[in-house]
């Protein structure tokens, strides 16, 4: 395991340089990706990251547009559709991970408090990164990794 940890490790470090800054939650994202790559999860982790790219664009919209702007409802609704979406998505990496792992991605399913909101934010902003990056260079992350 250390290889593929190792082989990770580079590849975040790689997708950081990129961005000019560091994962929010660095660790969580490698177990993710750790979890889900090596096995027949892989495809459950494409539409994971596809996902955190569209919950943090989202996001950052209805921020800007504010509750009154147009369209902010409809953004709310998919936002809400797509975010039990990837509660489900993490539930299934959970009951495949250890018990270490699987306390700290639940953390990330507790969305009805601000402080599990934000960090479910920065998370959908972290695998965003993992999704930019494959559009950049083209590049399949668990593909790289095997």
């Amino acid at each position: 395991m250390f290889l593929k940890n190792h082989h990770i490790e580079n590849l975040l470090l790689e997708i950081e340089k990129r961005n000019g800054k560091s994962f929010s939650f660095r660790q969580h994202v490698m177990n993710i990706i750790e979890v889900s790559c090596p096995s027949e999860m892989s495809d459950t982790f494409y539409r994971l990251i596809f996902l955190g790219k569209f919950l943090h664009n989202t996001n950052n919209m209805m921020n800007r547009i504010g509750k009154e702007g147009e369209g902010y409802e409809k953004l709310l609704n998919e936002f809400i559709d797509h975010t039990n979406e990837v509660v489900n998505i993490l539930k299934k990496i959970v009951d495949v991970t250890s018990e270490e792992i699987r306390n700290e991605l639940q953390n990330y399913m507790n969305i009805q408090t601000e402080s599990g909101f934000k960090n479910f934010i920065k998370l959908m902003e972290d695998l965003s990164w993992l999704k930019n990056f494959e559009l950049d260079t083209n590049r399949n992350i668990c593909e790289d990794l095997k």
